[in-house]
């Protein structure tokens, strides 16, 4: 999850980086490409005389010879600032004719000041386009990186996922505007990069449309992606209320089985409590206790493998034949290699249960409960003995062992009542899935 949420936050942060510098990146590619067409220059001519400057910083160069007739030429306040040209100082250079009529030519090239020719390589040490457009990528890069990093992050301080929204936002305007104060721009005149906050303009409209651009694209990447947390908290506490309304119907289910089964147990061992046989009371005290333990536990462990479950059968087929001597049998076929695979936990008891209070056990019309396993599926069967007056029947038995075969394996309890022959098909998982 960390690295999917950086390299996300890294994404968005060089998409907003690319976006804010497109315009001076495709600057640069024009101008460096092949189809640059440079614009018409407009002829230029050769002057040399003593410059003039005025109290604004603009001044004139007053030529004494011209081949031109020019007399004097325009030279910039920034021309003047940039090139260090004082008030009388000789300019050597060349001037560019102006367009309007009547007016003065522009002074755009300086050769020598006061006979010393110009050195432009150590004037202007502009750096390459490249470096500019790293430094440029670069910076808001970053800036965008650490404000979708605040964005993302979680915070305890507040209640609610909105007022922690809210204040990651205001964390990310102090850092915006601090961005905007250090933000690398170039000066012309100096020929470095500077600070914004140390550049002789008060507001740069350039620089604070890619912070506020830049702001704004996190804050909505922000909100997406808090409301993507947030959706993604409620899916997992409704799969946690979910899980927990499951746990409890289950032990719903399951405690079911306890009242039918300990009122039919104290009635058999009270029988033997009158008959005086103390050996066979031990015994079934024994028997009593190990199924106790068992549907107590199985409570945690809902699937438990075919092999618990016989051992379970065993216990409890013990008790039942104390109630029914010489008259209740079992036949298991199950091969060893089957019996890892598992069901529900009490899936036995309740069949076998369902058996002894549907059907007539007699001497003459003695009972035999088939159990086998074909393929995946377990075979609960038995031949249909109905009593005489049938008992009524509420049905929660098979009901609980279909809704907890429901809810653990995800698959259906098949029933089968033909042929003198009453059938329960249960499936059985593989303990690998």
């Amino acid at each position: 999850m960390k690295q999917n949420k950086f390299l996300l936050n890294l994404i968005v942060a060089i998409g907003v980086s690319v976006i804010v510098n497109f315009a001076y990146l495709l600057s640069i590619w024009v101008i460096n490409g092949d189809n640059y067409v440079s614009q018409e220059t407009r002829p230029e001519i050769q002057i040399e005389g003593t410059l003039k400057l005025c109290a604004d910083g603009y001044g004139y160069i007053i030529v004494a010879d011209s081949i031109s007739n020019i007399d004097s030429v325009y030279v910039s306040s920034s021309r003047a600032y940039r090139f260090g040209l004082r008030n009388g100082v000789v300019v050597r250079g060349a001037a560019e004719i102006s367009r309007r009529p009547n007016a003065n030519p522009s002074l755009v090239r300086v050769d020598a000041i006061n006979g010393k020719e110009i050195d432009y390589a150590a004037m202007f040490n502009r750096p390459d386009d490249n470096v500019l457009a790293v430094i440029q990528v670069g910076y808001y890069l970053l800036f965008a990186l650490i404000m979708c990093f605040i964005f993302t992050s979680s915070h305890k301080v507040a209640r609610s996922v909105m007022l922690g929204y809210v204040y990651r936002l205001c964390i990310c305007l102090v850092v915006a505007m601090a961005a905007y104060s250090f933000a690398p721009v170039f000066d012309w005149r100096r020929g470095e990069f500077i600070f914004n906050f140390m550049s002789h303009q008060q507001l740069n409209a350039m620089v604070l449309l890619q912070c506020t651009f830049s702001l704004v694209v996190c804050a909505l990447y922000g909100l997406t992606w808090v409301l993507l947390e947030q959706r993604s908290a409620i899916r997992v506490e409704m799969e946690h209320l979910k899980t927990e309304a499951l746990e409890a119907q289950y032990a719903v289910l399951v405690n079911q089985i306890n009242p039918h089964f300990l009122f039919n147990s104290l009635n058999s061992l009270s029988m033997l409590v009158r008959e005086g046989n103390t050996k066979d009371s031990l015994g079934y005290i024994d028997r009593l206790s190990y199924t106790f333990r068992y549907i107590i536990g199985a409570e945690g462990r809902k699937l438990v493998s075919l092999d618990d479950e016989l051992g379970f059968l065993n216990a409890y087929r013990y008790l039942l034949e104390v109630r029914y001597a010489d008259k209740l049998f079992f036949d298991i076929k199950v091969d060893a290699a089957k019996r890892e695979l598992l069901l529900p936990a009490l899936s036995l008891q309740p069949l076998v249960e369902n058996v002894v209070k549907h059907n007539t056990i007699t001497l003459a019309q003695p009972m035999t409960i088939t159990i086998m396993v074909e393929g995946d599926e377990l075979i609960v069967s038995n031949p249909i003995h109905p009593k005489l007056e049938a008992e009524d029947s509420t049905g929660i038995g098979l009901r609980n062992l279909e809704s907890r075969y429901s809810m653990l394996v995800g698959r259906s309890v098949r029933i089968q009542n033909n042929d003198g022959e009453f059938k329960v098909v249960l499936p059985l998982v593989n303990r690998a899935k």
